[in-house]
């Protein structure tokens, strides 16, 4: 859990702008995530909600508005999947660098595990 918390944590701090960013992001914390769903220590909710606070306010203000329309039966409060997550992110982050620092490695959410 503790993995986790930091890579949320640092992904919340960097204020992701761009595909890449978000491209990193994302893997990281799949990885992670992955194991702890399987392992049985964190179950898909909390994995779902710990994915969203690390987007930070403005990212997620975009992501939340796209969902919004787009997955119109979603119950307030309940949390938005890691899978519809990412796609309004790509959504809403299309256009922009698919690097990570502004450095030419393409990072775009296409490497990421679970395409």
């Amino acid at each position: 859990m503790a993995d986790l918390d930091r890579i949320m944590g640092e992904a919340a701090r960097t204020d992701i702008k761009t595909i890449g960013q978000f491209a990193d992001y994302y893997r990281k914390f799949y990885q992670v995530s992955k194991w702890l769903t399987d392992s049985g220590q964190i179950g898909s909710l909390k994995r779902d909600r710990f994915f969203r606070n690390g987007l930070g306010p403005s990212l997620w203000s975009n992501i939340q508005h796209r969902l919004s329309i787009v997955e119109r039966d979603v119950r307030p409060g309940n949390p938005y999947t890691m899978t519809q997550m990412k796609a309004a992110a790509k959504f809403v982050l299309h256009g922009t660098n698919t690097s990570m620092n502004g450095d030419d490695k393409a990072h775009g959410l296409d490497y990421v595990a679970g395409g």
